[in-house]
């Protein structure tokens, strides 16, 4: 052990206070409870008396936690094609809805094969196109729900953007 004096922390989280190695670990001894270091950087270090599966368990949890967080934080994509049929488009109108509904970022992406490249304009217009049936889904929304919407319900944060494999937008909730 480099540090000869540690703080100490209480099960219930309070300052016990700077004590020596061995006298804290004594005072574990006594309460049957383990001593388990918290964090080695500051001076003098940081340990905690507790359970030491139940710690670990509590660190774990909030490691997950925060792993699901970011996971929430990172934008959704949507294809969609260039020979996609009405209806399709209409499902991922209902999606994407979902999505701007959980506050998620969405990417819109229209991937370009092969001939389909050659015809960027007309796939600009079917993408175009696409985010005139989202605004159409949310004014049925607005109606159902007897609510007034501003017709921007929606912010596009990217513009459409042409890029080797096709055209991408980014869209967020207002």
């Amino acid at each position: 052990m480099e540090s000869k004096k540690i703080r100490l922390i209480g099960k219930n989280g309070k300052l016990i206070g700077i004590l020596p190695y061995e006298e804290a670990l004594l005072k574990a001894k006594e309460q049957g409870l383990d001593l388990v270091e918290v964090t080695r950087k500051t001076d003098p270090p940081v340990y905690k008396l507790g359970d030491y599966h139940k710690i670990q368990y509590e660190r774990e949890k909030k490691y997950k936690l925060q792993k699901f967080k970011e996971r929430q934080a990172a934008p959704k994509s949507i294809r969609i094609g260039f020979n996609e049929s009405s209806h399709d488009l209409l499902t991922k109108v209902k999606k994407i809805e979902e999505f701007l509904n959980d506050d998620r970022i969405v990417n819109i992406e229209m991937r370009l094969r092969g001939r389909e490249k050659a015809h960027g304009d007309l796939a600009r217009s079917k993408i175009e196109n696409f985010l005139t049936f989202i605004k159409d889904s949310y004014f049925e929304q607005s109606e159902k729900k007897g609510s007034e919407r501003s017709e921007g319900s929606y912010k596009i944060i990217q513009p459409l953007k042409r890029y080797p494999q096709g055209f991408i937008v980014t869209l967020k909730k207002n």
